[in-house]
């Protein structure tokens, strides 16, 4: 997942971040989101307006957070309302469990997905379409087993790229 945000955005340009980074929202929270997309232009300039700050008050423009088996919905899903109310304009979260997205995006009603197999993106994101299937050859998952290889499948793909700071691709 973490790979095909960063090829889109290699042609797009703009900044990828990991779990590793985190942004400090306007509300005062930290928030450090599965992955995440922003515009370089904005990162530059919220660092040039807050120059005191080593990380300045700062929000993507994108976010995706994964829902590890263990999570409980209701925390992440409220996560994901503080990322809108905190700027984001488009965030996913998706739900191996339940094999749903849900898609929040700023002055639009929440939406689930039930079972997709791509995402296509909207607003920033418009041209980004995640394939939540890369490995499967039929294009369909059932059982408990396969639930469990889209989430390791997910987390797999996040801990091959480790980063400690936000990529610059494109330009």
């Amino acid at each position: 997942m973490f790979q095909q945000l960063k090829v889109w955005a290699g042609q797009k340009g703009g900044m990828v971040c990991g779990p590793d980074t985190g942004f400090h929202c306007p509300d005062g929270s930290r928030r450090s989101p599965d992955a995440a997309w922003f515009d370089e232009a904005r990162w530059r300039e919220a660092r040039q307006r807050d120059r005191r700050r080593r990380f300045p008050v700062f929000a993507p423009e994108f976010v995706i957070e994964i829902r590890s088996l263990g999570d409980r919905l209701r925390p992440l899903q409220e996560k994901m309302e503080e990322y809108i109310a905190n700027g984001v304009r488009l965030g996913w979260l998706i739900d191996p469990k339940e094999r749903s997205v849900s898609i929040y995006s700023v002055g639009a009603p929440l939406r689930v997905l039930h079972n997709p197999s791509l995402i296509e993106g909207e607003g920033p994101m418009a041209g980004f379409i995640l394939n939540l299937r890369p490995n499967s050859e039929s294009g369909r998952l059932t059982g408990s087993a396969n639930r469990a290889a889209i989430v390791a499948s997910a987390e797999h793909q996040l801990r091959l790229h480790p980063i400690s700071d936000c990529l610059l691709v494109g330009h």
